[in-house]
């Protein structure tokens, strides 16, 4: 019997993208320069030209993944546009030690 191709793409994949362009040390330095009394928001742009990362950014309805995130980083976005109208864009949030937030949609005027 053949396997059949499954639809689904593992979200672990658009998480460790992002993840990995959080952990960049410009991005760590720039953070950790703040002082561990200030919150750490990095807000990370996925590129369409990344598809397989941009296409589960836009089409995933939940991830079931806790955002480990190092210490200098204690909330982290990341955002594309969905191309479905102009001004459309989807975005991701997390909190240290939290589940990935439902992908939101915006709008922008």
């Amino acid at each position: 019997m053949v396997p059949r191709m499954v639809d689904k793409v593992e979200t672990t994949v658009a998480t460790d993208a992002i993840m990995q362009e959080a952990n960049t040390g410009d991005n760590i330095k720039k953070l950790a320069q703040a002082g561990e009394q200030m919150e750490g928001h990095l807000f990370v742009y996925v590129d369409p030209r990344f598809f397989l990362t941009w296409k589960i950014l836009v089409d995933t309805p939940l991830v079931n993944e806790v955002a480990a995130l190092p210490k200098e980083i204690t909330h982290i976005w990341a955002a594309t546009e969905t191309f479905r109208s102009p001004d459309e864009f989807v975005v991701w949030a997390a909190k240290k030690g939290c589940f990935w937030q439902l992908p939101r949609r915006c709008v922008v005027p």
